[in-house]
Parts: C-alpha cells; structure tokens; sequence
C-alpha cells in the first residue's frame, strides 16, 4: 500500500513539474513526465492488477490536470502500462540505451493515438495536417531523452520505499544437487 501512494503521489507531482516546465518549453520539447513514469513502472511493478489501477488514476490525473476528454489518457495509459510490463518481462529494457529507444517509440505511438482518439470523439483536433506528426516525433525524442532520469527516480523510490527487495537477484539453477 505504501508503494501504491508513494508512486500516485509521485506521478501527481511530477505531472504538476510537467506543468511548470511547461511555462519555459516549448510544446514538443516538453516531456512528458507521467507517461514516462508509466513507463517505468510497467517495467518494474510486481503485479499487473495493482499497477493498472495505480495508472489508471495517474491517467485520470492527467485528464484533469491536461483538459483532454475525460478517459482519453487513463486508458492510452493502461495500454502502455501492459505493453510495458509484458515487453519489461520479455526483454531487458531497463538499460539506458534501450529504456530510451522503448520509451521514445511508445511515446511516439502514444501521440499518434491521442491525436486519432481526438479526432474520432471531437472530429477535429489541433494541428491539422502533418504538422502534428513532426511535433509528436520531437515530443517523443524529449522524453526518450529524460527517460533514464525517471527509470532512475522510480528505481530509487522502489529501494526507499520497499528495501532490499526491490534488488533483483540473479536466477538461481539447480544442477546436480547444488546451485551454479
């Protein structure tokens, strides 16, 4: 339960920093701090039921805090909350290089989807033409960049909050009788 309030309160500050950077950065430049941490919690959250609650009130924290339609983030970010926790159990993505690659194709995904989603429900939505597709490449770039400092945030709230135990260990084999 701590870990759950820890990281709502968390995803609703860094969205509030979001906010305020907002004020220096241009649009596309600004990342996206609560998708990011959506991210990262896909890749280390234990359990997929508690994370996907966990995100969806971050994603319904963001549709108040942004004025998009009510919904419209909470479940684009349970998508990528399980897209993240299933891939963040396949393949090893918590390394810099690949975190930033896995996180900028997301958030590149992610823009293409709420603009499709807002032109479906509003029939219209801001940028049109392919300006917004340019805009969502450079917004996905920023937050591949910013990233590793959010994996590295989640990581040290998960060592406060839950200790030791949030260490991995290595796998452990039986082979003969004792263990390699």
């Amino acid at each position: 339960m701590r870990l759950f309030l820890s990281f709502l309160l968390i995803g609703v500050l860094l969205m509030i920093s979001q906010g305020a950077l907002a004020r220096w950065l241009p649009p596309p430049f600004c990342p996206d701090f609560g998708l990011l941490l959506v991210i990262c919690l896909g890749l280390r959250w234990p359990t997929l039921s508690s994370g996907l609650l966990l995100v969806g009130f971050l994603g319904f924290s963001a549709d108040l805090l942004s004025g998009s339609l009510m919904g419209q983030q909470a479940l684009l970010r349970v998508f990528v909350f399980a897209i993240a926790f299933i891939a963040g159990r396949q393949f090893n993505i918590r390394e810099t290089l690949p975190l930033m690659g896995f996180a900028g194709s997301v958030s590149f995904l992610y823009g293409v989807a709420l603009y499709l989603l807002t032109l479906f429900f509003i029939g219209s939505a801001a940028g049109e033409g392919s300006g917004w597709l340019f805009d969502d490449f450079w917004h996905s770039m920023a937050n591949a960049i910013f990233a590793p400092v959010i994996s590295w945030l989640c990581a040290r709230v998960f060592l406060w909050v839950v200790g030791d135990e949030a260490n991995e260990r290595a796998l452990q084999i039986r082979v003969g009788g004792g263990a390699l």
